[in-house]
């Protein structure tokens, strides 16, 4: 009786298995691809080719199987607005990675754009030290009773901080000017 019970225990176990082995997240997580979208979508991101086979492994179905030409020309689309000197420009300022998948007709002028919202963004950054560093200054030379000379140092620091302050504002209006 009790091998019996076993026996049948065993098998509810391997069919309980067996059926929730059937059901992928392919049946439940992911909607029918439109692989031209999805593929014209990746590229308005800049979003590399190799893309492609996370979005198979996560969601390829049966019903609508993965279609790599479709999702490249897709991609293709996508990257043509991507490549735009403009979104060049905000790409570099906003620290993104560029992945180098601008077509050749349009990458030499993504690149230039691209590079000249980094060196705004590197001003910027050095801009906000400068000016977290004449803070700190200002705050010594008012919140504190100072030998003369040692306000004078400290004064001479800070017109220096705001100098260059002044600098990397100027350096940041004249190339944005000139991608205006």
């Amino acid at each position: 009786m009790l091998k019996h019970s076993l026996k049948i225990g065993f098998l509810l176990l391997i069919l309980w298995s067996l059926t929730h082995c059937v059901s992928t997240p392919f049946d439940t997580d992911c909607p029918p691809r439109d692989w031209f979208e999805l593929g014209r979508q990746d590229g308005s991101q800049g979003k590399p080719l190799k893309v492609f086979d996370s979005h198979v492994a996560q969601c390829g179905d049966s019903e609508n199987p993965p279609n790599k030409v479709l999702y490249t020309n897709g991609r293709n689309s996508g990257l043509i607005g991507y490549c735009q000197a403009s979104s060049g420009f905000e790409v570099g300022r906003s620290g993104e990675r560029y992945n180098s998948v601008c077509p050749d007709y349009l990458e030499t002028e993504f690149i230039e754009a691209f590079k000249k919202g980094r060196k705004i963004l590197e001003l910027q950054l050095a801009k906000a030290k400068v000016e977290k560093e004449a803070e700190t200054l200002f705050q010594q030379l008012t919140g504190q009773v100072l030998a003369s000379e040692q306000r004078l140092v400290l004064e001479r620091q800070l017109a220096k901080l705001k100098a260059q302050e002044s600098k990397f504002s100027q350096e940041i209006q004249s190339i944005e000017g000139s991608v205006n």
